[in-house]
């Protein structure tokens, strides 16, 4: 073969040459379509309402959601040692609500961002900042006594 002649086109090649030259073909930066605004605003919105049942952000969802959670996460860490009880509870919150954070932090950005590139890291890292900060806020006000613990939990 000269280096004048053109190789002979492979079948897988001339598949992608017809369907790049096809009228139905869609633009990778095209706007999104209708549907899929849509269903990005659906999961969105089933990501920042799940993580907003599990945040730190209302005051109801404590006594529904991560405290079972974490009281949970603390009998299964007392298998391990019967001291981590009370240390495996309040990691469980504290998991419990970094993850609802994140989970927000996720779907409000699908819904509201859209297509734009996301900072996973970034949000990770607020969520474990934001909930570190309410969770030692809570333990310290259980600590002074100014929130009532159940009976099954010892004080701080």
């Amino acid at each position: 073969m000269t280096p004048t002649e053109k190789p002979a086109e492979t079948p897988a090649e001339i598949s992608i040459e017809a369907s790049e030259n096809s009228s139905t073909a869609t633009p990778i930066n095209s706007p999104p379509s209708r549907w899929q605004k849509i269903t990005r605003w659906l999961r969105g919105g089933f990501w920042a309402g799940l993580g907003y049942m599990l945040s730190p952000l209302s005051w109801w969802n404590d006594i529904f959601f991560n405290l079972p959670i974490a009281y949970a996460f603390g009998y299964g860490v007392s298998w391990l040692n019967g001291d981590w009880f009370l240390p495996g509870t309040v990691v469980g919150y504290w998991l419990s609500n970094v993850i609802g954070i994140v989970m927000m932090q996720v779907g409000i950005t699908d819904v509201a961002w859209g297509d734009r590139p996301r900072n996973l890291k970034r949000d990770i890292l607020w969520g474990v900042v934001g909930s570190t900060v309410y969770s030692v806020v809570i333990v310290l006000l259980a600590r002074w006594e100014v929130l009532p613990l159940p009976d099954f939990l010892p004080v701080v």
